[in-house]
């Protein structure tokens, strides 16, 4: 099977982005939840909860 070196160049692009994309969705979701956590912390905190 023969495979176009630039169409199949063009399909890695498309993958590392996609990966790209994908790792930086999972960072911010990451990062928002360790902010809830934190926040919920000083909330029970504040509210004298162990």
């Amino acid at each position: 099977m023969v495979v176009d070196n630039q169409l199949f160049s063009h399909w890695l692009q498309i993958r590392s982005m996609w990966f790209d994309r994908l790792r930086h969705t999972q960072n911010a979701e990451g990062a928002k939840f360790s902010k809830f956590l934190v926040d919920d912390f000083y909330a029970r905190q504040a509210l004298g909860s162990p």
